[in-house]
């Protein structure tokens, strides 16, 4: 890929979004990847549909995986694909994992979110670890470490694809989804996740 469009934008909220998305356009951006909150790309995602601006893909990070930003983009935001690791909600009969995450969340009248997700695997691992030490006869935080440091793979209880909290580094697994028809529908794999080595790749920020 060739970076050609670094726009910045007030977090707050632009007062008009067109001159952005015209700057995508005019600088022939065909691949976008929105940082910041949702309703912001929202705006964005009108503006463009206003000028007729439709780039090749709009690929979002996990954040975007959530009913708000379709209800606020409504049609605008068909085809964008976002990028998780995680059980789609949506296929939770098939996760009793997620499904069990989704029962715990609705039960308490919470918010269903992909963070949430997230902090239940960082939950259950560090469960998992406290309780390997509490069997050891040493529950201590350098105990809890240790374990943590010897995982190799964890999945959260099968929330997410594998992961390797040992050496720290990024996952290769992913999947991606794909705003549709007012809401979220598997885009890639069909089934399970794409963990393809090729994934991770190394990058110089120097």
């Amino acid at each position: 890929f060739e970076v050609v469009n670094t726009t910045s934008y007030n977090v707050l909220g632009e007062a008009n979004w067109a001159p952005l998305a015209q700057a995508l356009e005019d600088d022939g951006v065909r691949f976008v990847h929105f940082v910041g909150e949702p309703q912001n790309l929202s705006a964005l995602l009108q503006a463009m549909d206003e000028i007729d601006y439709q780039p090749d893909a709009i690929v979002q990070a996990t954040n975007f995986y959530d009913q708000s930003f379709v209800d606020s983009a409504g049609a605008t935001a068909d085809g964008v694909l976002i990028q998780s690791s995680f059980v789609p909600f949506e296929e939770a009969a098939d996760s009793p994992a997620m499904q069990q995450y989704l029962d715990l969340v609705e039960a308490s009248d919470g918010k269903v979110a992909q963070l949430g997700a997230q902090a239940m695997s960082a939950w259950l691992f560090f469960a998992t670890a406290a309780k390997a030490c509490d069997l050891e006869g040493d529950l201590t935080r350098t105990c809890v470490l240790e374990h943590a440091a010897e995982t190799t793979e964890w999945t959260g209880g099968g929330l997410h694809g594998p992961t390797d909290p040992s050496s720290n580094s990024p996952t290769p697994c992913f999947l991606l989804m794909e705003v549709r028809d007012g809401g979220f529908a598997r885009h890639h794999p069909d089934e399970g996740y794409d963990c393809d080595e090729g994934n991770v790749v190394e990058i110089d920020i120097g």
